[in-house]
């Protein structure tokens, strides 16, 4: 499976998530992300700076409504009890990369990404987890 490279950042500025390329700065704190929003029209793309801990990586999966399932982002998630499916029970689950994989109480696939739903994230949301 091939996946689009990108990352997503929150502006230093503005507080508003971009999303494009990850850009650090050599010998600095500095960290950017290039956009590519306008470079169908000029070729040029827009450097952001943003909060380096809230940088975070496509993981290449969707959740059942269509979005991007980035690092960082908390998923409410199902979990089936019984095999007639009438024990379904939800929780929200951080994604994170470790070893290799993407994590979300378990290793997180494109079957859990179909059921499950991007609620907020780490960054903007942190009462989700409670």
């Amino acid at each position: 499976m091939n996946r689009e490279i990108k990352f997503r950042g929150q502006r230093v500025d503005n507080s508003e998530w971009v999303f494009g390329f990850y850009a650090g700065a050599p010998g600095t704190s500095c960290v950017n992300i290039l956009t590519y929003e306008n470079l169908q029209y000029t070729g040029d793309y827009c450097c952001h700076e943003v909060l380096s801990e809230s940088v975070g990586q496509f993981t290449g999966l969707i959740d059942k409504n269509g979005t991007f399932i980035y690092e960082g982002d908390i998923l409410k998630t199902y979990q089936i009890f019984s095999l007639d499916n009438i024990g379904l029970d939800s929780f929200n689950v951080i994604v994170r990369w470790n070893m290799n994989c993407w994590l979300a109480n378990g290793i997180i696939g494109e079957k859990q990404a179909e059921i499950s739903e991007v609620i907020g994230n780490i960054h903007s949301n942190p009462e989700l987890l409670k």
